[in-house]
């Protein structure tokens, strides 16, 4: 059993240009090994069980989000 975490990620569905649905982040955050994800709304705070260090825990999200978020500009 992982720590609770709470990430709230900025310009996450500001203005009408690349909304991500708290779905997707969910998703997204899932990849990292994340588990009992529940997203606030879709203001882009996520509330998550994970292992590891602070770094750890933000990096991989940082990473996992900015290679989805490439993805989609390249479909």
């Amino acid at each position: 059993m992982g720590e609770r975490w709470v990430a709230m990620l900025r310009a996450i569905n500001v203005g009408t240009a690349n909304r991500v649905t708290a779905a997707r982040l969910a998703e997204i955050v899932a990849l990292s090994g994340a588990r009992h994800i529940t997203a606030h709304l879709q203001s882009g705070n996520l509330f998550f069980e994970a292992t590891g260090t602070r770094e750890h825990v933000a990096t991989a999200l940082c990473l996992l989000y900015t290679s989805d978020a490439a993805d989609e500009e390249d479909s």
